[in-house]
């Protein structure tokens, strides 16, 4: 049986990465649920590219685009 399709953080502003740190391995179907205040997480695919989830709600998708938007606008990113 192949093994499940997982998503690993690899970066997000500072309160996102409260809930979710660096590193942190998520089923690639699970909910990821920011709450109001995080700006964005981008995570890692086990198969190839990143997602970006923005806030606040589950499951919400972002661009690229919106992350540097995010990080420009006066939020303190971390960029690990």
């Amino acid at each position: 049986m192949p093994a499940a399709a997982t998503l690993v953080v690899i970066r997000g502003d500072a309160y996102a990465l409260r809930f979710y740190p660096v590193g942190r391995i998520v089923r690639q179907n699970a909910s990821i649920c920011l709450p109001a205040g995080a700006l964005y997480l981008t995570l890692q695919k086990s198969d190839g590219g990143t997602v970006n989830y923005g806030a606040p709600g589950c499951n919400k998708v972002i661009s690229d685009a919106e992350v540097q938007r995010r990080k420009i606008g006066g939020a303190a990113g971390v960029t690990r």
